[in-house]
């Protein structure tokens, strides 16, 4: 990705104009109107996405940076598909499957906490059998946060 941050990007400004700047979306989803869902994602090992709608005509929207604690609070809002996580935060860095709950899927998305929070992880457990999003939750990554786990 190139320099500066997607914020900073005018709306309507053509698509290509940004790709021109940003190479490849990371994501580029259909919208139901004929247009599209873009994400720029800094994964696996980064901690940002900025996810945009591309009208039919080619304009792009505002980019909101996907990856914070008030941008989660969209998962508690109706029924979400793996589908649709993967076009809203992009894709995960990692995806695990855990001993106490082999049925589930739990996509890891590494961010930037809020003020002093330091390096976060967004953990968001996906149903196997319905391919549902059943549940987030955010903790500290304790692969970057040596001041917690003592690395």
């Amino acid at each position: 990705m190139g320099c500066g941050s997607m914020s900073q990007i005018t709306p309507g400004t053509p698509l290509q104009t940004v790709i021109s700047q940003y190479g490849q979306p990371s994501i580029s989803c259909p919208n139901p109107d004929g247009g599209q869902r873009v994400v720029w994602s800094t994964e696996p090992s980064g901690q940002y996405a900025w996810r945009a709608d591309v009208s039919a005509s080619g304009a792009v929207s505002a980019f909101t940076q996907v990856l914070t604690n008030n941008e989660f609070q969209v998962l508690n809002q109706g029924t979400w598909s793996a589908e649709r996580l993967r076009c809203h935060f992009g894709a995960p860095n990692r995806i695990e499957t855990y001993p106490d709950k082999p049925d589930q899927a739990v996509w890891q998305y590494p961010y930037i906490g809020d003020a002093n929070a330091g390096y976060m992880l967004l953990y968001v457990s996906v149903d196997k059998a319905t391919n549902n999003v059943v549940g987030y939750s955010t903790a500290p990554n304790p692969e970057l946060n040596t001041m917690f786990f003592g690395r």
